[in-house]
């Protein structure tokens, strides 16, 4: 005689009420928008860490390019802590190799100036523009390159050689540092080398000019 009542009352909680539905739905919505504030945040961080590889990216590239030609060069001309001259080796065309490669014994050719400008390329200007800037030996004047925009640091440092090449230097400290605005969040990006120049000892002792600073 007790079967109908069971019958019964599972009848009764097959149903889903109002209540019930509208619990769930809070639920979820909770649940929906827990998941949501964890992709922004993981939107917000690769932004971010996408911003400090780029300027990583456009130091190291700048640093980079500048360390091969003053490992490589002739001799420093003139060195400034926020500038640097220099004269690169005079080359010539290796018929077998089919490459350029040093005049020997090693003599002046392009001179090479690096520097921190505005969009213009004006040497003397203040800017985050990087130029390098190229006078070949019959030249009289330079030729701008932009190499890197957005960079807040250019600084060298200069260690001279001992006598009798005591006006001639040995080895150059540098430094650059980019800006990347992404994402709401600016990131400083530093990069630094200490190159050493292979040609320093082959150089001329006189007719360099000390280094200011």
């Amino acid at each position: 005689m007790h079967y109908p009542l069971r019958g019964r009352r599972a009848s009764r909680r097959a149903g889903v009420t109002l209540i019930e539905l509208m619990i769930s739905a809070g639920v979820m919505s909770i649940i929906l928008g827990a998941v949501l504030v964890l992709q922004l945040q993981g939107l917000r961080m690769y932004q971010d860490v996408s911003a400090r590889d780029w300027a990583t990216f456009k130091a190291a590239t700048a640093v980079g390019r500048m360390e091969e030609e003053i490992e490589g060069c002739y001799r420093v001309m003139v060195g400034y802590p926020s500038d640097i001259t220099l004269a690169n080796p005079l080359t010539q065309q290796n018929t077998v190799l089919n490459v350029a490669i040093p005049v020997q014994p090693l003599t002046a050719g392009d001179t090479v100036r690096y520097y921190l400008s505005d969009k213009t390329g004006q040497f003397g200007k203040s800017g985050s523009c990087l130029w390098r800037a190229v006078k070949p030996p019959s030249a009289k004047s330079y030729t701008a390159t932009l190499l890197a925009d957005n960079m807040t640091k250019l600084s060298f440092t200069y260690t001279m050689g001992a006598v009798p090449r005591n006006w001639s230097v040995q080895q150059v400290g540098l430094e650059a540092e980019a800006s990347v605005r992404q994402g709401g969040t600016t990131r400083l990006c530093s990069h630094s080398s200490n190159i050493v120049l292979r040609n320093a000892r082959l150089g001329p002792v006189t007719a360099e000019a000390k280094p200011a600073g």
